[in-house]
């Protein structure tokens, strides 16, 4: 199984900010996701292709399967099914529908999100519809939350390793009719048990992390989640000047670096959307603040 630090540095043009996002893999900060990031030749299963094993951790079994049926051209559907040794996983479930729910990135995926859906196979469950598809007037139609499709959508999962529980997600597109394709893209869970991940989520970083130059200010963000419009507030006043650098999940900046006082507005000059990291720079430290844009 590759690392997630074998994962940042084969995609990461080795600058400094790289490095030091690459660096909170190894930082001991209870807040930090370790994220264990997949990313596969996407895969497409369809009448053809009918099924698909799933190996979200890579240790040779298969977590869930996804497959896909049809009923004489007038019903079709694609399930989440579990892996081979009925390992009681679950995929997330439309609450008020029959499928799994089609999540945007920066959806929060944990124990407390609604509703957990057995995908037992085996003879024992029928596992979790991801999207049917019926019949109107002699054209297959895609159903419930995937009507009309879906483009780069996440799918949530929960799945036991070692008798402990983690969360990830599967990021995958789906057509809203004939051709009735679904195409796995990549996919990512959190290392550490029970803990949250955020669908979208690529690598692994701390909520606020200080490099050790000195005193660590209090740097706050908000609103937060944003809407790409922020303010930087210090709890105290302070004579230093202040950097501000926006990057986003790969380490890659988003925007030029400017200069701040507390109080600063900062507006992204790019439409942009999901976590960036902002990166907080004076002679006294360095801090990485994470904030979702919406």
């Amino acid at each position: 199984m590759k690392t997630k630090l074998t994962l940042i540095f084969k995609k990461m043009k080795l600058t400094l900010p790289s490095l030091l996002l690459a660096a909170l893999f190894f930082v001991n900060n209870s807040s930090k996701a370790q994220i264990v990031y997949t990313n596969i030749t996407d895969y497409t299963v369809n009448h053809s292709n009918p099924s698909f094993n799933l190996d979200i951790d890579q240790n040779g079994t298969a977590d869930f399967e996804i497959i896909h049926d049809d009923v004489f051209g007038m019903v079709a559907f694609f399930k989440l099914k579990d892996g081979p040794n009925t390992l009681d996983n679950s995929g997330l479930k439309d609450i008020s529908g029959a499928d799994a729910m089609n999540l945007s990135a920066g959806y929060l995926i944990d124990v407390n999100s609604s509703t957990w859906y057995p995908t037992t196979s085996g003879g024992t469950g029928t596992g979790l519809f991801i999207t049917q598809y019926q019949d109107f007037g002699n054209n297959l139609e895609a159903l419930g939350q995937w009507v009309g499709g879906a483009t780069n959508s996440y799918i949530a999962i929960s799945f036991d390793i070692a008798g402990s529980t983690h969360y990830g997600w599967i990021r995958v597109d789906i057509t809203g009719g004939v051709p009735v394709e679904l195409t796995v893209k990549d996919f990512a869970y959190n290392l550490t048990p029970n803990q949250q991940i955020i669908a979208g989520d690529t690598v692994s970083v701390a909520t606020s992390f200080n490099e050790n130059k000195g005193v660590k200010q209090n740097i706050s963000i908000y609103p937060n989640p944003s809407s790409g419009l922020f303010v930087v507030s210090f709890d105290e006043q302070i004579d230093d000047v202040n950097t501000i650098s926006i990057y986003n999940n790969l380490g890659q900046q988003i925007q030029p670096s400017v200069t701040v006082t507390n109080g600063t507005e900062i507006k992204l000059a790019t439409a942009y959307q999901g976590y960036c990291i902002v990166r907080v720079e004076s002679s006294k430290s360095v801090e990485h603040i994470r904030l979702l844009v919406k």
